[in-house]
């Protein structure tokens, strides 16, 4: 329990300021999908456009797959036990390598199934 809330202290300014910025950064995140979306629908075909939108849904999926929760794991391993960072950061960082790793083959795997023309594109934008 946090004592400075049960004895009706306001939540800390710290606490605003980074919850207003995480919000502003997830309308901006959105914001400039949208604009993308707009930008390849004028730029490209039908079907240019189903396969562009497709890969950015299978990068999307990639991303959480490297994620695998380990940022969240990290404040809540590292907020009680401050000396932690060091090594809980370096297990999470390797977590998100091999995960991140295997998510390439993985879109390796099926752009080479789908002989997908410039798959090597596809593959290299992958590792992001």
């Amino acid at each position: 329990m946090n004592p400075e809330r049960e004895s009706g202290g306001a939540v800390p300014s710290a606490v605003w300021r980074g919850t207003a910025l995480q919000v502003l950064g997830r309308f901006w995140g959105a914001a400039c999908t949208l604009a993308i979306l707009w930008l390849a629908s004028e730029a490209l075909d039908g079907p240019g456009f189903g396969r562009f939108t497709f890969y950015i849904a299978l990068f999307a999926w990639l991303d959480s797959v490297a994620n695998m929760g380990t940022g969240q794991v990290a404040v809540q391993r590292t907020a009680a036990a401050p000396a932690r960072m060091a090594s809980v950061l370096a297990a999470a960082r390797g977590i998100r390598v091999r995960a991140g790793l295997f998510g390439v083959l993985l879109c390796a795997s099926f752009v080479l199934a789908r002989d997908e023309a410039a798959g090597a594109w596809i593959v290299i934008a992958s590792l992001y």
